[in-house]
This record gives structure tokens, sequence and C-alpha cells, in this order.
């Protein structure tokens, strides 16, 4: 929230410094109100950073712009590096400004290589350390994160909408894994982050290739919803937030995307005698548009655009009070004239709002279920499943739901049908491993975990699981290799280790299962358990004061705890 602040202070520098102290003051106001930065402020997301960080920018351009001296040209690039590594897409501006500092001057281009130059190199050396570490941790010199290929074939596939498709039906995010696993899959050997990236970039080009009119009207489509007014969510919805904040409510009503975007061109006709000044302002707007396009679009993706469009819309206002007391009218009705198009355009309804809104209702059941709600928690499960009868993360997370409920009959249903919509999913089989074990079908069970490790091999609560229902057949050996495995994925696994504890315990290997119940009291040192079980082990030892000592911190942890 305070960098939220700061960024409308930071907006109005920029204005005053572009256009007018009317314009930059008319735009900090502005973002102060506009309910996306307010609904962005709130989360705990980087999408707060790139607010901050676009208005730095702007305010940096300015500023060199005015000085025009080398050390303000290389903390607009620092500015513009640190804005490349909370949005990644946003690299693809650095040659385009360089560019324009080279050529700004048609006469004489040669003279402005020095700004270029120094620009570049700011921005270099704020990412350099990025690339330094992703070199020095994985061998590769990369400058950002290694999903750049993974996120241009979601949104430039054959089958790709120009929103979020993930590539393993059910899996709402973009998912990291994933993308490694398939591509791996698909070539037979491990990859590096860099090799994935570019296994998926080749996999979109091919798409292209074959298709290049299907491509082109995509691309189409993509810059639409770019500047379309609905706020495309996806973790985070806008709209469902606003039905509990009267301040979001009452100020979506009156000024959102579909508002800014009329005004800023009506602010683009009125301030476009100053067209040079103002060039960095139509380059990031279209290069920012652009870049967002060439992958998929979200919400928060485009919302740098909003910063631009504020300074823009902040100059609109302030030259129609000028220009009307002026008394130039033909200024003032080109101004209108653009506005009423880009509203038109803007607002053309290409969403409808409520089937959006299942990922919202999911999120909710599963606070509500966390907080031990479940039957409110159902409730919100079947409103996205309404809502989305394809989404197959509710019927994971309603069966979860009732999995913490005591009913695996019901569950089981719930994780058969998302399971029917998406056989590759590895959670929904761990959870349906973990539901037939709790009704005793451990042979069912365990091939449900087997299956989830087939398609997860890094799974390592399918592990922990698989455990557990090999423990209850009395499986001991399997069962310690599986515990093994679960421990050594997530080292700081507190119950694997403590049920590895247990298993080796079982099998009277008492100074291992000391260690596994002393590391796990290391990791979670409120679990009462792992302290009588430590006890136990140390009485088995013949350590029968240390034992005594676990057996009194296991009391004062849980005075209820029943000793067996």
């Amino acid at each position: 929230m305070a960098l939220g602040a700061a960024s409308c202070g930071l907006l109005y520098l920029a204005g005053r410094r572009f256009i007018s102290h009317g314009a930059g003051l008319a735009a900090g106001l502005m973002l102060a109100l506009y309910p996306p930065a307010i609904f962005f402020d709130g989360l705990i997301q980087k999408a707060v950073l790139d607010t901050f960080l676009t208005a730095l920018l702007l305010f940096m351009l300015a500023r060199a712009q005015d000085a025009r001296r080398l050390p303000g040209w290389f903390a607009a690039g620092a500015a513009l590096g640190a804005l490349a590594l909370t949005r990644e897409n946003m690299v693809l501006l650095l040659p385009v400004l360089a560019a324009w500092l080279l050529l700004r001057r048609g006469d004489r281009p040669g003279r402005f290589w020095a700004p270029a130059a120094v620009f570049a190199a700011g921005a270099a050396l704020a990412m350099a350390p990025v690339g330094l570490r992703n070199y020095a941790v994985g061998g590769e010199f990369v400058l950002t994160s290694s999903q750049s290929g993974g996120a241009f074939y979601i949104g430039n596939n054959k089958d790709a909408t120009g929103e979020f498709v993930p590539m393993i039906k059910g899996h709402q995010d973009l998912d990291s894994q994933d993308a490694a696993r398939l591509a791996e899959e698909a070539v037979g050997k491990t990859l590096s982050p860099k090799e994935v990236s570019s296994y998926w970039l080749a996999r979109a080009w091919e798409d292209i290739r074959a298709r290049p009119g299907r491509w082109l009207g995509l691309l189409a489509r993509k810059w639409l919803l770019v500047w379309n007014a609905y706020e495309l969510p996806d973790t985070e919805d806008l709209y469902f937030y606003q039905d509990w904040s009267g301040l979001l409510r009452g100020l979506n009503r009156v000024f959102h995307f579909g508002v800014l975007c009329p005004l800023a061109a009506a602010g683009f006709v009125l301030t476009w005698r100053r067209r040079r000044e103002l060039a960095p302002l139509y380059l990031l707007l279209l290069g920012t548009a652009a870049s967002v396009a060439l992958f998929f679009v979200y919400a928060r993706y485009r919302f740098p655009l909003v910063p631009v469009l504020l300074l823009l819309a902040g100059g609109g206002l302030a030259q129609a009070r000028a220009a009307f007391k002026e008394g130039r009218r033909r200024s003032l009705l080109a101004a209108g004239l653009a506005a009423l198009l880009a509203a038109v355009f803007v607002n053309w309804p290409l969403f409808r709002k409520e089937p959006v809104l299942f990922v919202a209702y999911s999120n909710l059941g599963n606070v509500l279920c966390n907080q031990g709600k479940y039957s409110e928690a159902v409730t919100d499960f079947e409103e996205a499943i309404r809502l989305q009868p394809g989404y197959i993360e509710a019927y994971h997370n309603l069966g979860n739901c009732l999995l913490k409920q005591g009913r695996p009959a019901e569950a089981l249903i719930r994780f058969g049908q998302a399971l029917t919509l998406q056989p590759r999913l590895a959670e929904a089989h761990n959870s349906m491993g973990v539901a037939l074990s709790d009704q005793g079908e451990y042979e069912k069970a365990a091939g449900h975990f087997r299956e989830a490790l087939r398609l997860r091999p890094d799974f390592a609560e399918a592990y922990y699981n698989f455990g557990n229902t090999l423990a209850s057949q009395n499986k001991m050996e399997p069962a310690v290799n599986s515990f093994r495995q679960a421990a050594a994925l997530r080292p700081d696994y507190a119950e694997a280790h403590h049920n590895l504890g247990l298993a080796l315990m079982l099998q009277k290997k008492l100074g291992e299962a000391e260690e596994q119940f002393r590391l796990t009291i290391s990791l979670a040192p409120g679990l009462a358990i792992a302290y009588q079980n430590l006890g136990y082990v140390l009485d088995g030892q013949g350590k029968h004061a240390e034992a005594l000592e676990q057996y009194r911190k296991a009391q004062q942890l849980a005075p209820a705890l029943e000793r067996k």
C-alpha cells in the first residue's frame, strides 16, 4: 500500500515534467482512485511493483529528457530493468526505447548514441544480478525467468484463444513443472529450464508456420483483449472482491478501464502539439500492449498500460480546460470524437462477467475449508462447478473438503469426476488414493498412488500418503522407502520424517528412528506426538531419564495426549 501511494506521487512528478502541473496532479489523483490499482495494492502479489516501477520509469524518462544528462538516462534504464524483472515481457521495451534515443533527432542520429548506450547499461546492471544468480545456480545465463517459451506456447499454439489455457487440463496456473514434465516426456530426456523454454518456443513456431492465417487472427483477438474494458482475472478477481467492498464497487461503477481509455484518447488528441516530448509515452503504450498481446492476456499483465494512460488522460483534462477558455472548439470536438470512438472500441462486450467467477468461488471454498467451515465451502465449490461444469480443480477441491468432513464415499465421486475430465491429474489420483485408503481399500489406493507418481515423480505428498497406506498393510520396508522419498523431495516435510521414524521404530531400528523424531521436532517444535514417540525410542534404548523429559514436553504441549 505504501508502494501504491508512492506511485501516485511519482506519476504526479512525471506528469508535471512531461506536460504540466495540472496534468500531473490529475494523473496522480486518478491513480489514487483507480479501482484496479486499489485492488492490486491489497494483494500480496507483484502487480503493485509493476505500478510503482512503471511510475518510476515514467518519472525517470521525463527527468532525463528535461535534464539531457547521461546519469538520468542510466537511471531510466535501471528502472526499466527492474520493471522487466517483475513483468518479463517488458524487456521487449528496451530495444524500442534505445532505438528511439538513437533516432529521436533525424538530422544527426549519431550524436545520440551515448544516451542509448547508458540507458541500455542501466537496464543491464539492474538485470545482471539475476542472470548471474541463475548461472551460478542452474548453469545457464537467463536474465529473468525461464518461462517465456511456455508462456509463448500457451498464447500462440493451434488451440490458443488469447486467454490462459493450461498445458494440462485442470491446472489453472502457469506451472513450470507441467511445462518441464511434458517437454521431457516428449524428448525422452531431462531438460534444463532454458531447454524447456526453447522446446515450447519451437513448438509454438511450428503451429504458427502451419497456420499463419489463424495466428494473425489470434493476434488481432489478443489485441482486442488487451484494450477491452473487462479486467480479465487469473487467480484473483476484482469483480468477485468488489461484492464485499463498497469502495471498489462504487468506484468501479464510474471509473474503470472503459472510462480511462476514452479519456486518454481525448488527451492524445489535445496534447498532439507536444508529440515530440511525449514520444516516450506513445512508445511505452504501444510497446507494452504489443508485448502482452504477443503472449496471452490477463488484467495484471496489461496493468503497466494504466500509468501511461493516466498521464495522457491527465494531460487531456488540463488541455481541455485551456482549450475551453481559449475557445478552441475544433480541438474539443476532435477530442470528443476520439473519446467516443475509443469508448465504443474498449467497451465492446467480449465477456460476460458471471462465468469467469468460477475460479474465485473455488478459491473462496478453499479458504473456508481450511477454516473448518465445510458446509459453506461445499456450497462455493458447487457454485464454481455450476458456473463452469468443466472446471476440474473445483471437483478436486470439493472432494478434498468432503474428505476432511469424513465423507470419503462422496469424496470418491468428486475425485472420479475430476479424473474423468482429466485422467492425467496427479493430484486427483493422490486424493483418490487417500479416500480409498480411508475406506480400507488399500490395493486400489496403491494403484492411484503409483499413477500419481508416474505422472509426477517429484510428488512428495503422494510418496507420503503411499507410505501411510503401505504401513497400514504392515508392509514396513516399502513404507520406509516411500517415506524416505517424500523426505528427500521435501527436506522440511515434518510429517514425512515423523512417519518415517514410526516405521523405523516398528522395525526396531531405534537409533535411526530417534534421528528422524529429533529432525521432526526441529522442523515442527509444536508437534507433541513427536516428543512422545522420541520418548518411546529413548526408553527402548535404556535412556530412561531422557525419555521422561520428552514425555513431559509432550504432556506440556498436549495435556490430553494419551500414552500408548
